[in-house]
């Protein structure tokens, strides 16, 4: 069995299509963690700060050994729908979280405010999306859980693009666009009273200039 800790969601098909036969589950897992040591010499380190240390795991999962041997560790498990379920509670307000802090390069409690008619737009897009994809979220739902992280607070994938490092801006911001663009659940989602989502403004909005900084030490979301 595999239980992979995952941010996106098109990695779960990858997985299962590379060891068939073998259960794959996704699952995520929330922290706030410090990166040190990148773009210098030795290793980079990661260091969990904090006491926040979670794994959401989907229902039919609660009986797997891996997860098992996880509960007997002091973090804390816990059981949230099917996968699809477990992945979307999660990328919902990452997305957002990621895609903002890396285009104002900034925490964010300052990247809310600014031109605020963008993070409102995405925030109805991603809601709408998530929405169609069997998890009901409205943009005040994730404009709530946004505002209730510290203002600080910055994303790894922000962190990433300062050190001109590869990303996961496609795995966490491409996904949503491209099935918010699909329009396969506009039908849905208009029903449910949210806009149709085009993804027009995630792409957007994943897609700044963003010239490498150098590297330090980032306190960032996983």
């Amino acid at each position: 069995e595999v239980l992979s800790l995952l941010n996106g969601l098109d990695h779960l098909d990858v997985l299962r299509a590379a060891v068939p036969g073998v259960r794959v589950v996704g699952a995520t897992i929330a922290g706030e963690t410090l990166r040190t040591g990148v773009g210098g010499f030795g290793p980079a380190l990661v260091r969990h700060r904090g006491n926040l240390l979670r794994v959401v795991v989907p229902d039919d999962a609660a009986g797997l050994g891996l997860v098992a041997a996880l509960r007997d560790t002091p973090i804390e498990v816990i059981t949230g729908g099917t996968d699809a379920e477990v992945l979307w509670k999660k990328l919902r307000f990452l997305a957002p979280l990621a895609l903002l802090t890396t285009a104002w390069e900034t925490g964010i409690g300052d990247a809310l405010p600014r031109a605020p008619r963008l993070p409102s737009a995405l925030l109805a897009e991603i809601a709408a999306t998530a929405t169609a994809e069997g998890v009901p979220t409205t943009g005040e739902d994730l404009a709530g859980i946004l505002g209730g992280f510290p203002a600080p607070m910055r994303s790894a994938l922000q962190a990433d693009v300062e050190a001109g490092r590869p990303g996961e801006l496609d795995a966490i911001g491409g996904v949503v666009s491209r099935r918010a663009a699909t329009g396969s659940f506009s039908a849905q989602a208009r029903g449910s009273g949210g806009p149709s989502p085009r993804g027009a403004r995630v792409g957007r909005s994943s897609s700044p200039s963003w010239p490498p900084m150098t590297p330090r030490a980032r306190s960032t979301w996983r």
